[in-house]
């Protein structure tokens, strides 16, 4: 599988949407978590092109939410769709006749929120990672937190994380321990330019 995760920052019209899909040119994709989705409600819709975009918002204001966009061609084995709350989303995924995925896509609070509604955020990716049984799981998404090099002691951290861990980091990677999670972006030596998974929007700012 072809996995990633994207922080939409919109697709609250058709116009972000196809945006995206000429974003996706080129790209080699199965399933994309979507942060940022800002679209009204929770929806399962298959698209004119035969992908499927399923998301989770709020009922009435075009902020937060997230979603899947699942590619056409194995749209099929997706045998479930669930939502948490409009921050948390989940997938289970067929991947043959003896093994199943469960993929969830979250978005944590920013930085500026107290650590209560955080760490409300993470009890729910917790209740979505234990809503359905498989024997594979997937925790993706958007965490607002920089991990950091690795410190001594660290389960869930590998050899190759970058800059200094902030606090919400920090309640990432207990998380990620709590739950017998490695951070995969972590893991595996990457050329200097592909060391960083967000950018802010005016370049200038790219952590991991």
């Amino acid at each position: 599988l072809n996995l990633a995760t994207f922080n939409a920052r919109t697709l609250s019209s058709e116009g972000s949407l196809a945006v995206l899909f000429e974003e996706l040119e080129g790209v080699k994709w199965d399933i994309i978590g979507l942060s940022e989705v800002r679209r009204t409600d929770e929806a399962y819709t298959v698209l004119q092109n035969g992908h499927v975009l399923c998301y989770r918002g709020l009922a009435d204001k075009r902020e937060l939410g997230v979603g899947f966009l699942i590619h056409r061609n194995i749209a099929g084995n997706i045998e479930e769709y669930y939502s948490i709350i409009e921050r948390v989303v989940g997938i289970v995924i067929k991947l043959n006749k003896r093994y199943k995925m469960k993929i969830v896509q979250a978005y944590a609070p920013i930085s500026s929120h107290d650590d209560a509604p955080v760490e409300s955020f993470y009890e729910d990716v917790e209740s979505a990672m234990s809503k359905v049984k498989t024997q594979y799981t997937l925790v993706m998404g958007d965490f607002n937190a920089k991990v950091g090099k690795k410190r001594a002691g660290d389960q869930a951290v590998g050899d190759y994380g970058i800059g200094t861990r902030n606090a919400r980091g920090e309640l990432l990677v207990e998380f990620a321990e709590r739950n017998n999670l490695r951070i995969l972006n972590t893991l595996y030596r990457k050329r200097e330019n592909r060391k960083w998974t967000c950018r802010s929007p005016n370049c200038k700012i790219r952590t991991k």
